[in-house]
């Protein structure tokens, strides 16, 4: 026997792997080798030919089912029959001639003298009648293995098939085993030359007990004793595996590897790897179906769950009569499975990876996506998952992109108890990065919740993301129809009156703005909320230019302001600073300079950067004004207000100023390379022209 450290496991070629192994590995077909072989013993003996059909999905186990055939064959019958094993791809094979030749290949016969005949029949019949005297001489018959039947079928034509049974029944020295992934029309249309000609063999699904011996058997034979050890943790990822892909031996192999790497995170994408690489497969299998056979086993795939005939009319729009001939005919080739159940039958498609794959193959969105979170849901354990979560959303928040995707797959498979906050954590951050289509699904999951739970500290937090969605998307008239809908049933719900208030001012009904935030401030529980409240209306009273009651409301709140959430200190010292900018425009230098220090005065438990930020923003918006009396007003008031704390950022502005003033475009080159074309595009945007940039410089 091969020692482990020798044993490579082939997924797609199990006829490479050591004899022994294959036997060792060889689970829940024991019977069917067992029925075969004696089927074969016996029709050799009584010198009569057989024709067998192994159908089967890919990966569901067929060439490790034909090779130990074949080495039984070998091992007990080479008495009666002679083993032929062709390769799994026959490309050089396309007339009968090719397929007795090839018959010849496998024994080392010489051919030579054949292949010198000039005629196509003389070549065919030389080669059957050098097969025919090397029968009789050792008194043995012919029995070829022959894999993907469907593959060397399309490679001939209806002629030279034709011929090809007209020999299998003239000659009663050779008998088949082939294999195929589906019943196809070569074997199963009325008027092909194969029709009905081969006793069909369907290989059924792994059970969970089977695919658990299966993996034990593998860990046995590669000497895995930590697996062993290590078994009872991985129980439920295999069960999920089987009720997921429906037992498949390919798949169990596969991800057995990646357990005993440790690659469990990769496995999502090994495991999508392995559908997409059935694309071809199941793509001829669309083609070769009817058109009325297509859209009945399309819409059997798309039902995700077994479902009645009735069923299956309905979406379809089929007649029921019709549906249910044509799932008995998907059912007899072998592309479906029926169950009964109570006085219904329910039929579901026979390869569980067809749906999988089937869905892969929808247009990108979350009907897709199902076919992941259902995996991720099966492979990982809830502790895994929320680790899962945390872990990426951290990635997210430090600016790796990269994890959105997974992250909301992450999102969706919480355990309960944890789904919500997820949801919740995930909603803002995907309405921040722009991805509204991503943010509305994972609202709508967290309205199923709460229609669920009836949480109310849940549903406040949930139509307040629902309305930023609404006002992100530029449908503010659905936001606040939202919101309404909130407040029919607490009028006085201040965080709703809030949002109402801001809502208003975005679609520019200032008035009834004010009004909200008047109300809000009526029910008001907490001094947060006030001060929202009266920022709404400042900034509704500004847009009417009703500055003198802007300002006044300013007055109201300024000394509680500091010691408020820096968010709000931040909207208040920039309503004050566009404010200020506004009297300076209007020459009420007096009025400016207030407000100026009423802003600074509040920030003074911001952090220094942020007041920096919004010092230079108000900045860069008297630039804009054009107007050098106003730039120089508000450089002056900034520091006269703060001194020399902002010289860094004023630096570049008063030199732009100096040289608007003097006309000078020398003192360009006293500065440092970088600091000079910041200095000039702020001259070009105070002089409205290049005519005072250095030539490098223009334009």
């Amino acid at each position: 026997m091969a020692k482990s450290s020798d044993i490579i496991l082939y997924r797609y070629s199990p006829e490479i792997m050591p004899e022994d192994i294959l036997r060792k590995l060889f689970v829940g077909r024991e019977k069917v080798l067992e029925s075969l072989f004696e089927e074969l013993e016996s029709a050799a003996r009584n010198e009569t030919p057989r024709f067998y059909l192994i159908v089967g999905p890919r990966g569901i186990g067929k060439s490790h089912l034909l090779v130990l055939l074949y080495y039984e064959i070998k091992n007990k019958l080479g008495s009666l029959l002679i083993p032929v094993k062709l390769a799994e791809e026959e490309y050089s094979v396309f007339r009968a001639s090719d397929f007795f030749l090839r018959i010849l290949e496998e024994q080392s016969a010489e051919t030579t003298d054949i292949l010198a005949l000039g005629r196509e029949d003389e070549i065919l019949y030389a080669a059957l009648e050098k097969l025919v005297q090397l029968s009789k001489k050792d008194g043995r018959r012919y029995l070829v293995f022959i894999e993907n039947l469907h593959q060397l079928f399309k490679q001939f034509d209806t002629a030279e098939l034709q011929k090809l049974r007209s020999i299998f029944q003239q000659y009663d020295i050779f008998s088949v085993v082939a294999s195929t992934p589906m019943i196809f029309p070569g074997v199963s249309e009325h008027d092909e030359p194969f029709y009905n000609f081969f006793r069909v063999q369907h290989l059924r699904e792994f059970s969970l007990d089977e695919i658990t011996t299966l993996i034990r058997k593998i860990a046995e034979v590669e000497g895995n004793e930590k697996f062993f050890s290590d078994f009872v943790g991985y129980a439920e990822r295999i069960h999920g595996m089987v009720h997921l892909t429906g037992g498949s031996p390919r798949l169990v192999i596969l991800f057995y590897e990646m357990i005993t790497r440790g690659e469990l995170e990769d496995t999502e994408d090994a495991f999508f790897k392995i559908i997409d690489e059935h694309t071809p497969y199941y793509q001829e299998v669309f083609q070769l179906l009817s058109p009325q056979l297509r859209i009945l086993f399309d819409t059997l795939i798309s039902s995700g769950a077994p479902a009645t005939p009735k069923q299956i009319a309905e979406k379809s729009r089929i007649p029921l009569p019709t549906v249910t001939t044509q799932l008995r005919r998907l059912e007899k080739d072998g592309y479906a499975i029926s169950r009964r159940k109570g006085r219904h039958t329910y039929y579901e498609v026979r390869d569980r990876l067809f749906r999988l794959w089937r869905e892969m193959r929808q247009p990108f969105g979350r009907k897709r996506v199902s076919v992941l979170l259902e995996f991720l849901q099966l492979w990982y354990t809830p502790e895994e998952q929320k680790a899962l979560f945390e872990r990426n959303f951290k990635l997210l928040e430090t600016g790796e992109k990269t994890a959105l995707r997974d992250l909301c797959y992450y999102a969706e498979i919480q355990p309960p108890e944890f789904r919500a906050e997820a949801l919740l954590k995930l909603a803002p951050k995907l309405l921040e990065l722009g991805e509204l289509k991503e943010a509305a699904y994972e609202i709508r999951k967290l309205k199923e919740i709460v229609a669920e739970t009836g949480d109310k500290e849940l549903e406040d937090k949930v139509w307040q993301h629902e309305v930023a969605l609404l006002l992100f998307e530029g449908r503010g008239e659905d936001a606040l129809e939202v919101l309404e809908k909130v407040l029919e049933i607490n009028p006085k719900d201040e965080s709703v009156l809030r949002t109402k208030g801001i809502v208003l001012s975005y679609l520019k009904r200032y008035d009834e703005a004010l009004d909200a935030a008047e109300k809000t401030k009526e029910v008001a529980t907490s001094e947060s909320s006030k001060i929202r409240a009266a920022l709404i209306s400042i900034e509704a009273n500004i847009s009417l230019y009703r500055k003198s009651d802007a300002t006044s409301e300013i007055e109201k709140i300024k000394d509680r302001i500091p010691e408020q959430e820096p968010h709000l200190i931040e909207d208040f010292v920039e309503i004050c600073l566009n404010l200020a900018l506004d009297e300076l425009k209007a020459e009420n230098s007096g009025n400016a300079s207030g407000l100026m220090k009423t802003a600074y005065d509040a920030s003074t438990n911001l952090e220094e950067a942020k007041v920096a930020s919004l010092t230079m923003a108000f900045l860069k918006n008297t630039i804009e004004s054009g107007e050098l009396h106003i730039i120089k007003a508000a450089v002056d008031e900034v520091i006269q207000l703060q001194g020399d704390r902002y010289q860094n950022i004023l630096r570049p502005i008063t030199e732009a100023i100096g040289i608007v003033e003097t006309e000078d475009t020398q003192r360009y080159y006293r500065l440092q390379v970088e600091e000079r074309e910041i200095v000039a595009d702020i001259v070009r945007k105070i002089a409205q022209s290049d005519e005072l940039l250095p030539a490098e410089l223009r334009y």
